[in-house]
């Protein structure tokens, strides 16, 4: 069995707005492959003990929007609960 997606947890508190852009640009850039996993990659930046961004990246072929849908869904309720 292999993971669909990945997740990193970054430590970003002390970052300048332009460095964490300068990830996001690097991370939003990073091609995939189809015929290979992840097919969603996720990253958590630390950005503070109150500010936390979450960032889901994915091929668009290999979400749709009803998918995309229900994601988001159980994310909202899932911080609506934390």
């Amino acid at each position: 069995m292999f993971a669909y997606y990945t997740c990193r947890e970054v430590g970003a508190e002390k970052w300048t707005a332009e460095q964490l852009h300068g990830e996001l640009r690097k991370i939003t850039r990073q091609k995939f492959h189809l015929d290979q996993p992840p097919v969603m990659r996720a990253y958590v930046f630390r950005r503070s003990i109150w500010g936390t961004l979450l960032v889901l990246v994915t091929h668009h072929i290999s979400v749709d929007l009803w998918s995309l849908v229900l994601l988001l869904e159980d994310l909202a309720t899932m911080y609506q609960v934390c």
